[in-house]
């Protein structure tokens, strides 16, 4: 794989990540779920990760835009 083609799928590569992220995160079955099996460390990561999934979604999304409409 080439630079340019890397290039051109990382913007894709964090809408999925943002997207994936902000499902996980922010939907109340998970969050059960992940509270009932995971240890608190974990749990605690996923915190973390629902501030950070937002931002990969949005900005994942306008990058991977800008990627087609400049294709």
């Amino acid at each position: 794989m080439s630079v340019q083609e890397l290039d051109f799928f990382f913007p894709f590569i964090l809408l999925a990540y943002g997207l994936a992220v902000t499902l996980i995160t922010h939907l109340s079955f998970f969050v059960r779920l992940a509270e009932q099996r995971l240890p608190t460390e974990a749990v605690r990561r996923l915190e973390v990760a629902r501030k950070l999934g937002p931002l990969s979604l949005i900005l994942g999304g306008l990058w991977s835009l800008q990627n087609l409409y400049f294709l």
